[in-house]
């Protein structure tokens, strides 16, 4: 009874019958049997390159991606989330600036590692690099947007040792930017705008939940950082590139806000005065030379991430299979 259990709770947890399980689990197969007798090309020319990624792409990806590259092959239904579409050139993982296409290396990091939470698996042992790299070819061709891009320029992501001073200052920045509206205060994505969440297909999408410790983009401090300054592309996840330049002028009027006295707790509010009291007023912030701001508004993009990280838990395999839904967290 137990292992029916099990089965049955994973097959309600991925949202498909057992007939499409079946179907999309010989697909699987079928791709792996392929694509291990796929020979690695050296010094292939483009043609070739193109050759090996329409074939890679048509056995492993399609079956969920579709032949034409927009998400709707007959899988896709069965799949929540769903698989994304590669005409519309919108990525949510991407080291390049806000709104900017992504790099090769970023489709590549993400077809590699997969994404946690969703039906997309890691490839890397089943691809080779040139397979890969083949089939990140191929699939931009989907879109008319990278035949008008020859740069990618990539955000610099430098690195912050974790200390428990700056958790306790991400806090409060976590507060004033409002992240805590959509993902709570906790980070289990039960803030009070969490409900009734879009995506750009008007689908309900849920706000993460951080407590996972198992983020789609990866979960470490550089990749929360990433997912921090580039947004997620077609969800309500927006850039925070320019959002830390706040000075104490800005916040005075913030805890008079009635959402805020609604959500916190008077000791809550009393920190969060004492933060702002804490920060630079804007005649002190101008006085700071362009490096100094730079330093100030990194260091405070940092304090937010290592608040992030710290809120993530960690579960046991039964509390992983029986209560966290991470397909349903998008």
């Amino acid at each position: 009874m137990l292992y029916i259990n099990i089965i049955s709770k994973m097959a309600h947890r991925i949202q498909i019958s057992w007939a499409r399980t079946i179907a999309l689990t010989v697909l699987l197969l079928a791709a792996l049997v392929w694509l291990a007798g796929t020979p690695e090309l050296k010094g292939a020319d483009a043609q070739e390159v193109y050759d090996l990624g329409k074939r890679t792409y048509q056995i492993a990806c399609s079956p969920c991606h579709g032949s034409n590259g927009d998400g709707n092959a007959p899988a896709a239904k069965a799949l929540n989330p769903k698989p994304r579409d590669f005409t519309k050139g919108a990525y949510k993982f991407r080291s390049t600036f806000p709104g900017i296409l992504p790099a090769d290396e970023d489709l590549q990091k993400t077809i590699s590692q997969g994404i946690p939470g969703t039906s997309m698996p890691a490839w890397k042992n089943i691809l080779s690099e040139p397979e890969i790299d083949a089939v990140t070819q191929y699939l931009k061709g989907f879109s008319p947007f990278f035949g008008q891009v020859t740069d990618f320029d990539t955000l610099i992501f430098p690195t912050s040792p974790l200390s428990q001073e700056a958790i306790a200052r991400g806090k409060e920045i976590y507060k004033i930017l409002g992240c805590w509206t959509c993902h709570g205060m906790k980070g289990r994505g039960d803030g009070p705008s969490a409900k009734g969440l879009l995506d750009e297909e008007k689908r309900p999408i849920k706000a993460y939940d951080f407590t996972t410790g198992s983020m789609k983009r990866g979960s470490e401090l550089s990749d929360i950082y990433k997912t921090l300054i580039t947004g997620l592309r077609g969800t309500p996840m927006p850039s925070f590139y320019w959002a830390f330049r706040f000075t104490r002028e800005n916040l005075q009027e913030l805890l008079s806000k009635e959402i805020y006295q609604q959500y916190f707790s008077g000791s809550e509010l009393k920190s969060l005065q004492e933060f702002i009291e804490s920060i630079l007023t804007e005649a002190e912030l101008n006085a700071l030379d362009s490096t100094g701001v730079e330093e100030l508004m990194e260091q405070r993009k940092w304090e937010l991430v290592q608040y992030v990280y710290s809120l993530k838990r960690h579960p046991g395999p039964l509390s992983e299979l029986f209560i966290r839904d991470h397909e349903l967290t998008r």
